[in-house]
């Protein structure tokens, strides 16, 4: 817990916090926040941090405790996270939702008012969240040594944060390197940069596009992305709406443009220049983010908080525009 709110203290410094007394104490002594102390939890605390989710008071709950253990007060543990619940008060029980939400939480434009902090063994705190590295380590590595993540952002930060070196497997380790599948002139699929998150099954399935033309074949490491009966795209149902390559977080989705550059060593995203505008090809009005590289279109997306869209695009809007690109350099005359 200590570890947690000095992690956090110059975001938690413009909230309110309250805390039962022991955890309060500790608290405030690691950070130097103020912070408003409760009767000590098994003394009548839990049972006040209830009352006030109870009575609307408190926004969410930083509860860390080992829910296989037993505590004199469980009762009234009990009836703190099932009052949280009925009430919609968000309780971050686990190290890594601890970290996660406040990260989101700082962009937000209304802040949390208030956030109440207890905790029942700083030990277990410490024990899990050396866990927690150890296995996000562990995940790091295996994705790693197994994936190409040079185009996924954010990795090199992650290996550095949590010590991952997938390079210590050796170059015997299992990969999925593969040849890109280059099925058509829109885009490629890169699989040997597939995680197999799933995203973009999701997105061709249920939950945007509703065509299920991908899903997940093989077991186990030999698992992948794949079409029906691993026909090429122009012969399986897709309808090429690019939605799959819009939530790929690797890269192994990318358009044909994009694919091009980066094998050439040539993709330079801190040169391009975006420009929103508005899809021309029908009355629906969507928004199109048009990614400008060297004065060529490299990419289109759509914004996510644009509610026409919510990011998605048809074939049209995601592609339409290669006629910019193949203009002639000169007028062509008739007779000519």
């Amino acid at each position: 817990m200590l570890e947690w709110s000095r992690w956090n203290a110059q975001f938690l410094s413009r909230l309110e916090v309250w805390a039962t007394q022991n955890t309060g104490e500790l608290v405030a002594g690691a950070t130097g926040l103020p912070v408003q102390l409760l009767l000590s939890g098994p003394l009548g605390g839990d049972a006040q941090i209830a009352a006030m989710i109870a009575r609307g008071e408190l926004d969410m709950v930083v509860f860390f405790w080992d829910p296989l253990a037993t505590h004199a007060h469980a009762p009234d543990v009990q009836s703190l996270i099932r009052l949280a619940v009925y009430h919609g008060v968000s309780i971050l029980g686990f190290v890594i939702t601890g970290y996660m939400p406040l990260t989101l939480w700082r962009h937000m434009t209304n802040p949390l008012n208030r956030i109440l902090r207890t905790n029942i063994s700083l030990l277990y705190h410490r024990v899990i969240r050396h866990s927690d590295i150890v296995a996000a380590r562990l995940v790091l590595e295996f994705l790693g040594s197994s994936v190409d993540l040079s185009a996924a952002p954010g990795v090199a930060e992650w290996n550095a944060e949590y010590g991952a070196d997938p390079s210590r497997y050796g170059s015997e380790a299992a990969t999925v390197a593969q040849p890109a599948k280059v099925d058509n002139g829109l885009y490629v699929r890169d699989y040997e940069r597939c995680i197999l998150c799933y995203k973009c099954v999701d997105a061709c399935g249920d939950q945007w596009q509703n065509t299920f033309a991908i899903s997940v074949a093989g077991r186990g490491f030999d698992s992948r992305i794949s079409t029906e009966w691993d026909v090429a795209l122009p012969d399986s149902a897709c309808v090429f709406c690019g939605n799959c390559i819009e939530v790929c977080p690797t890269g192994a989705l990318a358009f044909s443009e994009e694919y091009t550059l980066r094998e050439a060593g040539e993709w330079a995203p801190e040169r391009q220049t975006r420009t929103d505008t508005i899809c021309s090809y029908c009355g629906v009005g969507c928004t199109l983010t048009l990614h400008v590289q060297d004065n060529r279109i490299v990419r289109v997306t759509s914004p996510h908080d644009q509610f026409v869209t919510r990011g998605n695009l048809c074939i049209k809007g995601r592609f339409g525009y290669q006629h910019v690109q193949n203009r002639p350099t000169k007028p062509e005359r008739s007779g000519e």
